[in-house]
This record gives structure tokens, sequence and C-alpha cells, in this order.
């Protein structure tokens, strides 16, 4: 069996724009028999240049007051992946599998920031920041399959166990100082530091089974459930004198738990020239974020909870027209729910003016997809495509009172 044996692959790569990063990795893969080994190790260095300018104006007791501010992060870091795994042949047609895959990053990101404040026309002061962000990563995530043919007509199913657990250690120190216009006196400093510790733990199982039809049709059904805990404390403290004192304002622990249970069918069929393949996904949702440290109006934890349940259908209609030219229709409606760190409600600060935080109420954001493709000799494809997207998630500016000054 030529596919018996060991193999594998090298790679190297380099590249220098304002900063250098370079990365490399080795693959294995053994195969006899009865056994299937594999093993791999990617390492790479990124070091890349960020620069942010914000210009911000308001009435501040009936007076103009302009915030023009330009920030410079440097960002550098080292990221290393190592995954082996395992199949084992258990007979003709069925498969089980192991696998275990471990990651780490390292990354710093010095920055400095200046902010001229005045009232439009002239600069009365100069707030000087200089944040050192700072954060170590861990990742293992481990999975355990089964594939099998189950008969001569190609009935096939496929199971997954998947766990996995990420670790985020992020440091962060701000030391701001506030001079006058020609960058001289001292009008005010300070000083603040934070540690935000993460978790994140996934649970997942699945089972996939295929169903072949008469006629070149098939049939294929499914079901998914997983079960997310992503636990964030983030601890602020300021600098008194030689003393480090807890900022209760913004420290803060959060706790987020996400529960999906989904199931779908999927039906492709080929009727001479047309193909056809209609589908449709169900998912149920429970959702609880749980802000420990926030009080609300009767000074207890504030939590969130939410559930609902989305149907997603999807259809392809594929038409051949002759051996050169293929006619394509498409819909699907899709969901993309906020990563976890949009949900957080932790703040970041690149200065005492500017904060960047998450939203625990963001909900998913839903779109209709269509599209028609023509391809000619199967190799120039055209296609005309429109999407509609409601409760988009984005980034938005807004003003706000710091509760802590």
């Amino acid at each position: 069996n030529t596919s018996y044996g060991t193999n594998g692959n090298v790679t190297i790569g380099g590249a220098y724009g304002m900063w250098p990063r370079w990365n490399g990795g080795l693959n294995l893969n053994h195969r006899s028999a009865r056994f299937n080994v594999y093993g791999s190790y990617n390492y790479s260095h990124r070091e890349q240049q960020q620069d942010l300018g914000l210009y911000r104006s308001l009435t501040e007791h009936n007076e103009l007051r302009v915030y023009d501010q330009t920030n410079s992060i440097r960002q550098q870091s080292g990221y290393q992946a190592g995954k082996i795994g395992a199949d084992y042949f258990i007979s003709k047609g069925h498969t089980i599998g192991v696998m275990a895959d471990v990651a780490s990053s390292n990354r710093d990101n010095p920055s400095y920031s200046t902010t001229r404040m005045g009232n439009g026309r002239i600069v009365d002061s100069v707030l000087y920041t200089t944040p050192n962000d700072a954060s170590r990563w861990r990742r293992g995530a481990y999975n355990i399959n089964y594939r099998g043919i189950l008969d001569t007509t190609g009935k096939e199913l496929n199971v997954d166990v998947d766990y996995a657990r990420n670790t985020n250690r992020q440091y962060d120190e701000i030391l701001a100082l506030t001079r006058d216009a020609l960058g001289k006196g001292i009008f005010g400093s300070d000083t603040t530091r934070s540690n935000q510790p993460s978790n994140i733990e996934i649970k997942t199982a699945k089972i996939d089974y295929v169903h072949p039809l008469k006629n070149q049709g098939k049939l294929e059904a499914g079901v998914k459930v997983s079960f997310v805990t992503s636990d964030n404390d983030a601890r602020f403290d300021s600098l008194r004198g030689h003393s480090w004192v807890l900022d209760e304002n913004r420290s803060n622990h959060f706790i987020y738990k996400e529960n999906i249970n989904a199931a779908y069918i999927n039906f492709n069929k080929q009727y001479k020239k047309l193909n056809v393949q209609v589908g449709v996904r169900g998912e149920q949702t429970h959702i609880t974020g749980n802000s420990m440290s926030v009080k609300g109006e009767q000074d207890r934890e504030v939590k969130n909870d939410s559930s609902y349940f989305n149907l997603f259908p999807s259809t392809a209609l594929t038409y051949t027209l002759n051996k050169n030219n293929t006619l394509g229709l498409t819909y699907s409606r899709r969901i993309q729910r906020p990563g976890y760190e949009d949900l957080n409600p932790f703040e970041f600060y690149l200065d005492r003016y500017t904060k960047e935080a998450g939203n625990p109420n963001l909900k998913p954001q839903y779109s209709n997809n269509f599209e028609i493709t023509h391809t000619f000799r199967q190799f120039l494809i055209t296609s005309l495509g429109y999407s509609h997207t409601r409760d988009m998630l984005t980034k938005i500016l807004e003003a706000d009172v710091d509760q802590a000054t």
C-alpha cells in the first residue's frame, strides 16, 4: 500500500515591513495497516505598528472643548502551537481517533498617547500617556472522534466530542502626565494598573449521519450540543503615594455562560441537468451574563439572561446549460454571535479620557444572503450577490461619564 510509511514537511518564512516577522513549522505523519499517527509544531513571531487618531469636540459648561489625540502602538507577539493525534482502524470503514492541540502566545503592546486639549483655537494643556499592555495566552483542545461507513450503500456516521480550555492573563500599567501647552509645567499625574485574568471553557458533542437515496440523492442530518463558560475577573488599582489602592468602580468580575442545542437536515439530489440542495438548521440558545461586581439599584449583582430559538434555511440550485456554462442560485439565512471579548464589560484605557469596553447586552446579528453565479468552462466565475443584515455588530464611539472621576 503506497499510503503506508512516514512523510512530512518543513516550512520556514520571513518578512520585513516596519518591523520583522518570521515563522517555521514541522509536520509528520506515519501510517500503517492499523494505525495513523500524526503531529506538528509551529512557531511565529510578529511585530507591527498601529497608529490611531481621535478628534473629539463637545460642549462643557457652555464652552467648546476639543480633544485631539494621537496613539502609536507597537504590537509584539510570539505564538507556538503543537498538535498530536492518532487514528485506529477498527475494521474496514470504521475508525476511531484522538487528538490533542495545545498553543501559547505572549504579547507585549507598549504604546504612547498624546492628547492636546483646548477650545479649538488655543491648546491649554497636553496629556501624555504611556500604557504598557502585556498578555499571556494558553490553549488546550482535545478531541475523540468516530468515523463509520455503515454498509455498502454508503450510509455514514460521524461522532465528535471536544473539550477546550483557554486561559489569558492580561496586565496593563498606565502612567498619565498632564503638562501645559509648551510641555513644561506639570498640572497633575496618576498611575494605574490592572490585572485581568480570563478563562474560557468549551464542551461540545455532535453526531452527523449521511443516508444515500436512489437516483443520486442524499439525505444528511445531525445534532450538536455545546456549553461555554467564560470567567473574567478584572482588578484595577491606583497608585496613591507609595501604595496601590483598589479601584472598585473599574474592577469587575464577569461570568458568561452559553448553551446551544442545534439540529439540521439537508437534502441533495441531481435531476438530469439540475442539482438541488435544500436544508434547514434549528438552534435553541440560552445565555447568562453575570457582572458580580457591578451593583444595581438594589445593591446586588447584575444578571442578564436571554433565550431564543431560530431557524436557518438554505437553498442551492445549480443548472448545467451545456458543457461550458453553468448557472447557480443560492439563498441562506445566517447568524453571527458576538465574540466573548465583545460581551465582556471590562474596560481598556488608552488614556484617562478614552476607554474601550464590551457590552454584555449584545444580541446576535442575522443576515439573509442571495447570490447568482455563472461558471464558464469551470474556470471563470461571475457572481452577483445581495446580503441584508439586521442588528449588525460594530464598534461605536460615544460620549460617556466615567464613574471614577
